[in-house]
């Protein structure tokens, strides 16, 4: 410690004045024996002695910190030109242990806090730079740091890092539109660049690019849609602003991609026209294709044609496979194959043919063997038509074939008509009148004609056969003469009167004489008369009751036919009501109209008899009805029950009979059916029966004079 005073001599210290050191100005907290070491601010005190006795002066010195140089430990990553000199704090990169430094006292450990270190390049343009570092601090936590200071420019420049690159700012090319185009075989690719740009510069700055030499190429050649193109040679014309720029492209120089499409060529695939002779083989199907690159070809190119051999017009196509690099048109073209020449030919044998007085057309065979050797059995109507001359009579005929369809020309043949054959005719056995005119003879009707008798009537006749035409026909006895006729005898035998019908024979009245009714009988759709076609014979026709007549054919008929008829009783004051059943449909009919029995007996009915006797004169009415739906008929002496029915829609046919006498008429009803409903009888025994069969009695329908 110096002590001067004004412009003297510094003072001498132990005989002008004693020091004291301090470590507050006020000098209440005395130093550390042998004095402070640590960094800062201390007070000295100078106390007078001898002359200067009783006085004091202080005054103060500094410590300073220990500088700590850094030497190392920290880099900066590269990164793009920005326009700026900045660097991003994430490319400041602090070595593991951290930044190296010199200026420690030997046995103190400084640390050192880089969380807020930065970095600042000397320049902002693209190349190699210095980057100087700051923001590095003593960390907190470590004693020994008080003592310290990190040494700094007047900048604040901690360290400076050599060799930092800034890089040429990438610019993305941008704006390029590639053109469609047909496939050509070719990679390139017309681009247009009217609105092509460079993306990416920094803000305020424009780079000046230079696109004349800029191209467009596919991977491949192929046609597609929104196939790749890469585009490459932009680069950046000669001006000052480019020097920090560069234009990004990938490996293989390709600055961007864009889509094209390249459509499949055109081209066309015509058939050649062709022609042969039906039965050749097909000549070589050919053809051309226009339109294609180069040399290329389409890909599986075949030619083929429609099926079939007939002559006329085949289509004649192409087919291909996969060629995604061609949109094909296919004109198609025509296989002509003319008709083959049928005089080529050959007509086989034709057999003869036997006389028919028609013209003859036998089918001949026909066949051709084509260029290629096969034969052909030719079809008539399909392959050629015929025509035919002199063809009816014996001798020779010829037949013209002529071609159609698959062939042309003609060729002829003959054939042989040979006469005719006719059977010897002989009697027809087993011919049976029937009324009509017959012809007792076999004989070839088409070969010859008959003379003589056709007879109706049974017995013994005879025809004679001749030729028709014996100049074209023969017998098939060769010893006849062709001009001869032959004699037939033959036989017609009387028919079986028993397929006559009898028509029904009315009742007759009891004479007491025998009754020999006249006869209706019909056969053969004609009336039989009495003593020329038959004879009648009668059995119990003097009595009341059932009378039997027997007819036995004559003349042209043979065996018998039976009918009876009814005897009945001579009773002026009564009728027979006659009883008739259907049997199709069940029911019974009663009428005292003998005309009506007849004709329901003619249709189908059956004839049961007289039921009963009703009074001619006197009595109740017995009304009659029918059912115009069920096709039933009723009867009721109650005009409630009838008029009851005509409403429900039955018909009133009027009175059938009267009621009286001392015999009852039963009535019964059936209740399971819908026709024949009801029955009426005098018989008690067959109302027990049809009563134990489910039809229920109702009691008396009227009364009868007599029963049946």
């Amino acid at each position: 410690v110096q002590v001067r005073i004004g412009q003297q001599d510094p003072l001498t210290e132990g005989d002008d004045y004693d020091v004291t050191c301090w470590l507050d100005e006020a000098c209440t907290q005395p130093a550390p024996a042998g004095g402070p070491t640590d960094a800062g601010t201390y007070w000295v005190k100078a106390t007078g002695r001898g002359n200067y006795a009783g006085s004091s002066a202080v005054g103060s010195f500094t410590i300073a910190p220990a500088e700590l140089t850094i030497t190392g430990g920290v880099s900066v990553a590269t990164r793009p030109y920005d326009a700026t000199t900045t660097v991003a704090s994430q490319l400041v990169t602090v070595a593991e242990g951290g930044p190296t430094f010199t200026g420690a006292i030997s046995g103190e450990t400084p640390t050192l806090d880089w969380s807020a270190v930065a970095a600042t390049l000397d320049g902002a343009a693209a190349g190699t730079h210095e980057a100087r570092i700051s923001g590095l601090a003593l960390a907190a936590g470590n004693d020994a740091n008080r003592n310290y200071a990190i040494a700094a420019d007047e900048a604040g420049t901690q360290l400076a890092v050599a060799g930092v690159e800034v890089s040429r700012r990438e610019l993305t090319l941008a704006g390029v539109t590639a053109l469609a185009r047909d496939y050509d075989g070719t990679t390139a690719v017309e681009l247009d660049l009217s609105q092509a740009r460079l993306d990416g510069a920094v803000s305020g700055e424009t780079p000046v690019p230079d696109f004349s030499a800029v191209t467009g190429a596919l991977p491949d050649a192929g046609a597609g849609e929104a196939r790749p193109v890469a585009v490459s040679g932009a680069t950046l014309a000669d001006a000052a602003v480019n020097a920090n720029y560069a234009i990004a492209a990938d490996g293989s120089g390709t600055q961007a991609t864009v889509p094209v499409t390249v459509r499949p060529k055109a081209v066309t695939v015509t058939c050649d026209a062709k022609s042969k002779t039906f039965g050749d083989a097909d000549p070589e199907l050919t053809g051309g294709v226009s339109g294609l690159v180069g040399t290329e070809s389409l890909v599986g190119l075949a030619y083929g044609r429609d099926a079939g051999e007939h002559a006329g017009n085949h289509r004649i196509f192409a087919t291909w496979g996969e060629n995604p690099n061609y949109a094909v048109t296919l004109v198609e073209s025509t296989l002509t194959i003319a008709p083959a020449d049928l005089s080529t030919g050959e007509v086989l044998p034709i057999s003869d043919q036997v006389y028919t007085s028609t013209e003859l057309e036998p089918v001949p065979t026909v066949i051709w063997v084509d260029s290629q050797g096969a034969m052909h059995t030719l079809e008539n109507g399909v392959d050629f038509t015929l025509a035919y001359e002199s063809n009816v009579n014996v001798g020779t005929a010829r037949v013209t074939v002529r071609g159609t369809g698959d062939y042309s020309a003609a060729l002829s043949a003959t054939f042989q008509i040979v006469p005719a054959v006719a059977r010897i005719p002989s009697a027809l056995v087993g011919l049976v009148f029937d009324g009509t005119s017959q012809l007792g003879v076999d004989f070839d009707d088409a070969l010859c004609v008959a003379e003589g008798e056709r007879a109706t009537d049974a017995g013994e006749h005879v025809a004679t056969i001749r030729l028709a035409d014996p100049a074209n026909t023969s017998w098939a006895d060769p010893a006849i003469p062709a001009e001869d006729p032959i004699e037939v005898t033959y036989a017609i035998a009387p028919a079986d009167i028993a397929q006559a019908t009898i028509a029904p024979i009315a009742d007759q009245v009891e004479t007491g004489e025998p009754i020999e009714p006249a006869l209706d009988v019909t056969a053969l759709g004609r009336a039989l008369v009495s003593g020329v076609d038959y004879e009648a014979a009668y059995e119990s026709n003097v009595g009341v009751g059932t009378a039997t007549v027997t007819i036995s054919g004559t003349g042209n008929w043979t065996g018998t036919a039976q009918a009876t008829f009814q005897i009945v009783p001579d009773r002026p004051d009564a009728i027979p009501m006659f009883r008739l059943y259907n049997p199709y449909s069940g029911e019974h009919f009663y009428t005292s109209s003998p005309g009506e029995r007849e004709f329901l007996s003619r249709v189908g009915w059956n004839y049961e008899g007289v039921g009963w006797w009703a009074p001619i004169e006197g009595g109740e009415p017995v009304y009659r009805l029918y059912n115009p739906y069920a096709g039933d008929h009723h009867y009721t002496p109650s005009p409630g029950e009838r008029d009851a029915l005509v409403a429900a829609g039955w018909n009133y046919e009027g009175v059938g009979w009267n009621s009286g006498g001392s015999v009852p008429v039963l009535r019964q009803y059936n209740p399971y059916a819908t026709v024949g409903t009801h029955n009426f009888t005098t018989s008690e025994a067959e109302n027990d029966a049809l009563v134990r069969n489910g039809w229920h009695f109702e009691g008396v329908g009227w009364m009868a004079v007599m029963a049946g």
